[in-house]
């Protein structure tokens, strides 16, 4: 082989050498930015939950309406923020042996988060005493994260969950369907003034399990 052929060779074995790392580098460079982006996400849609919760502490509800059909006890839904501009909503269903929260908040109309809870009296409500406080014990506590229509973390009970697999993209599907529900109710428009002391909200149209229209009786 001649001299020019080695050197050619070494130059071509360089290069090559400097393709690879190259690419290596560019491959890792999102990769990286991938994996800190997520938490980037989580920490804002922490903040947007702190400040809803904040500002709905130190604001009266906007609306407030029973709603039939949801428990067997009854339900209440609590909405707060601005007429067009929901920012959250609260849900607290009756039963017979406990109770199930929902907490919706939203930004600007998108789903930042959503909280579910169930607690149970360990006992049906008749048999507790009247002369004690309701025993309450949280038996279910799922929360979830939201970043578009990405969810970015799922927790139960405090227990980190998988957030990319079906059955969290199942649950997010559930928990979206119930807050485009709810927030349907809370913007219905009001009853005439003589119904609105007795007036008692159920789902007049269902469609795929999602009430699509509410009326009040």
């Amino acid at each position: 082989m001649t001299d020019a052929a080695v050197a050619n060779q070494a130059r071509a074995s360089c290069l090559s050498r400097l393709g690879r790392l190259v690419l290596a580098v560019v491959v890792a460079l999102p990769l990286g930015a991938q994996a800190a982006a997520p938490s980037a996400a989580v920490a804002k849609a922490e903040q947007q939950v702190a400040a809803i919760d904040a500002r709905s502490k130190e604001r009266a509800p906007l609306r407030e309406r029973p709603l039939d059909g949801f428990a067997s006890e009854g339900a209440r839904v609590v909405a707060w923020g601005a007429p067009g501009a929901i920012e959250k909503i609260s849900v607290e269903g009756l039963g017979e042996r406990g109770r199930v929260l929902l907490d919706f908040y939203l930004q600007r109309g998108q789903l930042v988060a959503a909280r579910s809870r169930r607690l149970d009296y360990g006992a049906h409500i008749m048999e507790l005493p009247k002369d004690k406080p309701t025993p309450m014990t949280v038996v279910e506590d799922e929360w979830l994260e939201f970043a578009g229509d990405r969810v970015l973390r799922r927790r139960e009970l405090d227990r980190e969950l998988p957030a990319g697999d079906a059955s969290a993209r199942q649950r997010a599907s559930e928990l979206r369907a119930s807050a485009r529900a709810f927030r349907r109710l809370v913007d219905a428009p009001e009853p005439p003034p003589a119904q609105r002391g007795s007036c008692a909200w159920s789902c007049a149209l269902e469609q795929r399990g999602e009430c699509m229209r509410y009326r009040c009786r």
